[in-house]
């Protein structure tokens, strides 16, 4: 039996020469059939002038498989049906390249096309430039209760000299402060 091969996913013409003889009026139906064991799928032909049976076949990638099938040729003419011709039908994908990058496992299938990206770094070019010298600005002290006028000692403690030093100004400074803060002038 003699195959075709038709694209899964384009669209094929086909083309059959066919003699339909004895006719008289009404022109012949002719069709291309395709089936599966559990559907048949029609498409109708043109006659032209000369006879011949152009037959427009659209993608079938969504209604079948890749695989072989049944094929046939069926003409209706004067209210009979003739067979004329059947055939096998290898529908198959069309060439299809694919690409990814791959992380190094090995294919199942033993070909494998591995992609590489190629980084080319420039150097940085850094100039240099004069240190700058930031001075401190005051600290912000804020009061979150009311100050009490009690009577306080100021002593000469750690704390102040701590404060001092880290705020970078003097203890007597920090005892001025102090001092406006509870009041005392």
């Amino acid at each position: 039996m003699e195959t075709i091969e038709l694209k899964l996913d384009e669209d094929n013409e086909l083309a059959f020469s066919v003699i339909i003889e004895g006719t008289k009026g009404e022109p012949a139906k002719v069709r291309f059939v395709i089936e599966d064991s559990d559907m048949s799928i029609g498409f109708p032909g043109r006659v032209d002038e000369a006879g011949e049976v152009k037959v427009d076949v659209p993608s079938l990638k969504k209604m079948m498989n890749e695989g072989t099938y049944r094929g046939k040729l069926e003409v209706i003419a004067e209210e009979r049906f003739f067979e004329p011709l059947t055939f096998n039908v290898d529908l198959k994908q069309a060439l299809k390249v694919e690409a990814s990058i791959s992380t190094g496992k090995k294919s199942s299938s033993g070909i494998s096309v591995i992609a590489k990206p190629k980084v080319v770094a420039k150097p940085t070019i850094v100039e240099k430039s004069e240190p700058v010298i930031v001075e401190k600005p005051a600290p912000e002290v804020s009061v979150k209760e009311p100050v009490r006028k009690q009577q306080k000692t100021i002593s000469n403690r750690p704390d102040i000299s701590s404060l001092a030093e880290k705020y970078n100004i003097s203890e007597s400074e920090v005892r001025g402060f102090i001092k406006s803060l509870i009041g005392k002038k």
